[in-house]
């Protein structure tokens, strides 16, 4: 597999990178972080969000030190045989460096950590993916009968497009039909280990609300900053 496009986030814990690998090497055209190949168009927007936010009318604003999305937009454009890959990872982690699940509703997230830092890398989960593919905004129309709730089996699918891998997250990118697009998008945020501000008998997690986040906000952030 082969790097086709490439982004990294240097934070007090090592390098978070993300990155797309493709079974095919020949790159048709290339401007900054947007590419073409024989098979799709990829491009990669890398987005910094606002580092304080508060949830709801109840709550204490939750700051972090920083914290950005990577949005990853993918096209079918022809029929030529390659497989893409997404990642998402810190890539040169330290010996007295940890990671875990951290998954919640609507999201799928690690935390990684040493004893004075932490950070969160989140994504939307199977659910999310589902739903969208329903309203068919970047997810395939036909992806709904396969993620999330299955009402005909009364289960949740066995069909996962988010992995996770060691202090990070795979995607493999299903077959697609010509012309259908699809999105996935990272963001991390990223705090020293503090006090919670509303409980002092519990760890501060500002940074795993910062990560729950969809494409419809990120998208309704943008269309309000550039315009």
């Amino acid at each position: 597999m082969n790097i086709l496009l490439s982004d990294e986030f240097e934070t007090k814990l090592g390098t978070i990178k993300t990155w797309i690998e493709s079974s095919n090497n020949l790159i048709v055209a290339k401007d900054g972080n947007l590419l073409t190949t024989n098979n799709y168009r990829i491009s990669l927007e890398s987005v910094e969000l606002p580092n304080e936010t508060q949830y709801n009318s109840y709550s204490l604003p939750q700051k972090v030190e920083s914290l950005i999305a990577w949005r990853w937009f993918i096209k079918k454009i022809g029929d030529v045989d390659e497989q893409l890959a997404i990642f998402c990872q810190l890539v040169n982690a330290q010996s007295d460096t940890l990671w875990d699940y951290s998954s919640g509703e609507c999201l799928d997230a690690i935390e990684i950590e040493n004893q004075t830092y932490h950070l969160h890398i989140g994504t939307e989960d199977t659910e999310v993916l589902q739903y969208r593919a329903y309203q068919h905004d970047w997810m395939p129309k036909s992806f709904e009968s396969l993620l999330g709730w299955q009402e005909n089996e009364k289960k949740y699918s066995e069909y996962f497009l988010v992995k996770y891998i060691d202090f990070g997250f795979k995607i493999n990118i299903p077959s697609l039909l010509n012309n259908e697009k699809i999105y996935f998008h990272f963001l991390v945020a990223t705090n020293p280990i503090k006090q919670s501000q509303e409980d002092l008998e519990e760890i501060d997690v500002s940074t795993w609300l910062a990560v729950d986040r969809s494409k419809r906000y990120l998208d309704e952030y943008l269309d309000n900053t550039t315009h």
